[in-house]
């Protein structure tokens, strides 16, 4: 889907959102009986006309004092760390005297907090504790365990964010990608921008002259690989868990595809599959690991181990995610300089050179339907705080989903990556084809196998064409159009 289209699907998209939501701020038919905290629910001005903006004087009117017992937030841990959540404590406490607030952090929140949340244990702020390794935050929408944050995004943005309603700070899109398709409130909200692509080694670059990859075409790309190679691995990745490389194979193919191509593969579209771009694109990941140029050992190395490998200098790139710098800073060797780099495009590309695979923001985070609703959005909002966004572009390297989160950015990594965001202008690569169960485990499945000619490119791609196939045909199953 090009920028156009995307644009034109988010107009669409927010005059149904609109329209659904009505001119307050709940429809005053629409029965919120189900909230549990009727009596703190009920401080919200039923007359309020949405996209006017609360001051921050008047929401904290609406909080009233602190509550006696602490707020709970429960929270995935993983690459991202755990401090990001200290700056949201030490905003609440600073503007919030008295507030007690309870942590939680695991990294596997949603298998602990699961008989809390059966029992009637709703926290006031998730992190993918309802999230899509560990649950399905639809069905806790469906069951009454998340609140609608609409309302918060009127609220007045907090410290050098004031005087801008808190839905005008996000970048285009991102709330709408982190609702994934609900169009009666807003239930979700996005933590990151993720990108995912090359990271590669900067100073090992700067010292042996190599040109940043995605300044080149794919072609000349090769060409440095061979250059590379005679000094050092150019790669490594977590060869048990394949789908990391993928990350350079499906850019790759989106970009020599073009829109029109890339399309029909997402509509699984008869014989979009075995296009010729992608017979080429998988033939050009192939004959990379054909000729060496991937660290001995990677295919059984997990995700962890193949970043040590690129963090000890074995390697000179690595196929992976913007959460890649924090996830690996206690064992990253001081002065280690890791940038983020698009994957180069073909000479002849058809799609646009600079667009990047990214998300604008999931289904990460939500507002509990617990003992403090009001509050868990007060939490919502100091996430999204200016000194939130500054923690995020300095420490974690992985932007918020706000225009000009990091443009002050003193860490090269951010800056890598925001410069890459720039420069894509909006053309976001998704891989929604193989969101189709059967289309998605034939695509993961054989991979490993792909990467490492154990299967053909023919084959791989008829794999995926079957796959399809018995995906448009089975009734069960509903199937999207995604472009046209």
């Amino acid at each position: 889907m090009n920028k156009k289209q995307r644009l034109g699907l988010f107009v669409i998209l927010a005059i149904v959102l609109t329209l659904a939501l009505g001119s307050s701020v709940f429809a005053q038919e629409e029965d919120m009986s189900w909230v549990r905290n009727q009596e703190q629910w009920g401080r919200l001005p039923t007359d309020h006309e949405l996209g006017t903006m609360i001051t921050q004087e008047e929401w904290y009117e609406i909080l009233g004092e602190p509550p006696t017992e602490p707020l709970t937030m429960t929270l995935f841990r993983g690459g991202f760390g755990e401090e990001w959540a200290n700056v949201i404590v030490e905003l609440m406490e600073r503007e919030h005297p008295g507030v007690q607030i309870e942590v939680t952090f695991d990294p596997s929140i949603w298998e602990v907090m699961q008989p809390r949340i059966i029992a009637g244990e709703v926290p006031d702020f998730m992190f993918y504790t309802l999230g899509a390794w560990g649950g399905d935050w639809d069905v806790g929408v469906e069951e009454n365990l998340v609140i609608p944050g609409d309302i918060l995004l009127d609220i007045e943005g907090y410290g050098a964010y004031s005087d801008q309603r808190l839905g005008d700070l996000f970048v285009d899109g991102a709330l709408l990608s982190a609702n994934e398709g609900r169009t009666d409130h807003q239930w979700n909200f996005p933590q990151t921008q993720f990108t995912y692509g090359i990271f590669y080694n900067a100073t090992m670059f700067e010292e042996h002259g190599w040109p940043r990859p995605d300044t080149l075409t794919w072609e000349e790309f090769m060409e440095l690989q061979a250059e590379i190679a005679e000094v050092v691995a150019p790669w490594t990745y977590a060869g048990i868990y394949p789908t990391y490389y993928s990350w350079v194979t499906v850019p790759l193919m989106y970009m020599k595809a073009g829109d029109e191509t890339w399309c029909a593969r997402e509509n699984l579209e008869p014989g979009a599959f075995n296009d010729p771009a992608y017979l080429w694109a998988i033939e050009q990941t192939q004959q990379i690991f054909a000729n060496g140029w991937v660290y001995p050992g990677s295919d059984a190395l997990d995700h962890t181990g193949s970043q040590q490998v690129f963090v000890d200098g074995l390697a000179a790139m690595i196929p992976n995610g913007s959460w890649l710098q924090n996830e690996q800073r206690s064992t990253t060797p001081e002065g280690f300089d890791m940038r983020f780099s698009a994957v180069p495009a073909p000479s002849d590309a058809r799609g646009f050179a600079h667009a990047i695979q990214a998300s604008l923001g999931a289904a990460d985070m939500q507002i509990g339907n617990g003992t403090n609703p009001l509050w868990g959005m007060e939490l919502m909002r100091m996430f999204y705080s200016p000194e939130s966004a500054a923690f995020w572009a300095e420490n974690i390297g992985s932007p918020l989903p706000l225009v000009g989160a990091a443009v002050d950015s003193p860490n090269p990594y951010t800056v890598s990556i925001t410069d890459a965001i720039e420069r894509a202008e909006g053309n976001y690569i998704f891989s929604r084809a193989t969101d189709y169960p059967d289309v998605g485990r034939v695509f993961g499945d054989n991979f490993g196998d792909m990467l490492w000619s154990r299967i053909s490119a023919i084959d791989y791609l008829a794999n995926l064409e079957r796959a399809a196939e018995e995906t448009r045909s089975n009734p069960d199953i509903v199937k999207q159009t995604y472009c046209q």
